[in-house]
């Protein structure tokens, strides 16, 4: 499992690829630490989402979520109150999850959020890889600007392949190296 300030680091990376592409209306990133449940009270994690969301204002959330030692990852839609979920062992969201995010984004609109689940997105083969994916899923959607039609964006579950997990190494190295040096 891949540490917290890792995940953080590459959605700082994918933020500056946003705003070079010119879309930086378009994605946001959602602070993970800020909504795990460990250490986060459920007011404080609906509050964050709630204030973020509502200043900046963009069309699309992308959302690493950790759940024990799980990485997972939702795509926020407010304007549609819609979340795509995506996991890479195939799991469902949790109940509890749900209902803190229709306290977010289903109250702002009056209307009970939708979780879509891809037909088939990637399914990992070893314990340690779900990091990756959701490096993986946040760089594929930056870079293709998917922002609709889940099911015919994702329609594999092969396993994310170890050139794919070093190129993400690669360059969230290079990201680490250029920011700090």
């Amino acid at each position: 499992m891949l540490n917290i300030s890792i995940i953080q680091l590459w959605c700082m990376y994918m933020d500056t690829i946003v705003v070079d592409q010119g879309r930086s209306s378009m994605y946001g990133f959602v602070e993970p630490q800020t909504i795990q449940p460990s250490g986060n009270t459920l007011q404080n994690r609906q509050h964050y989402l709630q204030t973020w969301m509502d200043e900046s204002k963009r069309d699309v959330y992308l959302v690493p979520y950790i759940d024990g030692s799980h990485w997972q990852m939702m795509v926020i839609i407010p304007k549609q109150c819609k979340i795509i979920w995506f996991c890479s062992l195939h799991r469902k969201m949790k109940n509890d999850l749900r209902t803190m995010l229709q306290g977010v984004i289903g109250k702002s609109r009056g209307q009970l959020v939708q979780i879509l689940y891809p037909k088939v997105c990637n399914q990992q083969v070893d314990s340690w890889e779900c990091g990756f994916y959701v490096m993986c899923w946040i760089k594929t959607i930056i870079r293709a600007v998917i922002t609709d039609d889940w099911n015919e964006r994702f329609k594999t579950t092969s396993p994310i392949t170890e050139d794919t997990i070093n190129q993400i190494r690669q360059e969230w190295t290079a990201y680490l190296l250029q920011r700090w040096s």
